[in-house]
């Protein structure tokens, strides 16, 4: 579980950032490279797909960890 994953001081700092505006702006960052990468994903195939999917979904997992760190804590 992610929760396992992050220490307890990583997490309460994670949500801390979370609400700093420079952070807003590299997650809306990553996010925006993310859907660029979805998209651009619909026509790869082969190991370029499968390179492309893994580098979503390492994107999420960023993007998503300030939300479970802070539902989890």
């Amino acid at each position: 579980m992610t929760q396992d994953r992050i220490g307890k001081e990583a997490g309460e700092g994670l949500v801390r950032l979370s609400l700093n505006p420079d952070f807003k702006a590299v997650m809306l960052f990553l996010q925006t490279r993310l859907d660029t990468m979805r998209k651009r994903g619909d026509h790869l195939t082969g190991q370029d797909r499968d390179w492309n999917q893994g580098q979503c979904q390492a994107l999420q997992f960023v993007l998503d960890l300030p939300e479970t760190v802070k539902i989890t804590r």
